[in-house]
């Protein structure tokens, strides 16, 4: 016997963990949006999870050997596109090696148009070779705010980053903490 439950009698859907979970199923399904942050040790098998945000909202992509691999070269804040390649069969029981191709492109870069992104005057331009430190430290305290539940935010980096500078054990000089400051402004973490 099948039910119906109606939300009409009080009965409302609940979201499960498979809603905001980007999986593709077909070779060529693809997402494209802003790295917003990695999430550790998820699951029973202590995964990597990367969270992608676009326009039809903010999706959790499942770490492989393959993807773990390419965003540890992708800073957080860049868009990304994924595509689904296939897969390549292992011996059972495993479950079969998916294949992805990954692109990458630092924020505010239009693909069909070669401008600058819109942003106000005081803010400089950003350069993925010059700031590839920066970034790489910006992702390393939304780690660690990620770790405290905190929210991943221009005013939270640059707090952390603050105390990073403030603090005579860590190796952060002045510029450093002043170009952290200058590129989370330019990350739209809405």
């Amino acid at each position: 016997m099948v039910e119906e439950f109606k939300e009409s009698e009080g009965w409302m859907p609940v979201e499960t963990d498979d809603e905001g979970r980007w999986t593709p199923k077909k070779m060529g399904d693809s997402i494209k949006g802003i790295y917003l942050t990695k999430k550790t040790s998820v699951g029973q098998y202590n995964s990597i999870v990367y969270v992608i945000k676009n326009e039809d909202g903010e999706f959790d992509v499942m770490g492989t050997t393959g993807l773990n691999n390419a965003f540890k070269k992708i800073p957080v804040g860049h868009e990304v596109a994924i595509i689904f390649k296939g897969e390549k069969p292992l011996k059972p029981p495993k479950n079969p090696y998916k294949i992805f191709k990954v692109y990458a492109r630092k924020p505010g870069k239009d693909s069909k148009e070669d401008t600058k992104p819109e942003t106000k005057q005081e803010k400089p331009e950003m350069n993925l070779e010059d700031d590839s430190k920066t970034w790489a430290v910006i992702d390393e305290i939304s780690l660690k705010l990620e770790e405290k539940h905190e929210k991943i935010n221009e005013k939270n980096i640059t707090a952390m980053a603050l105390k990073m500078r403030n603090d005579p054990t860590e190796d952060f000089t002045k510029e450093e903490f002043e170009d952290v400051k200058r590129v989370v402004k330019n990350i739209n973490f809405d």
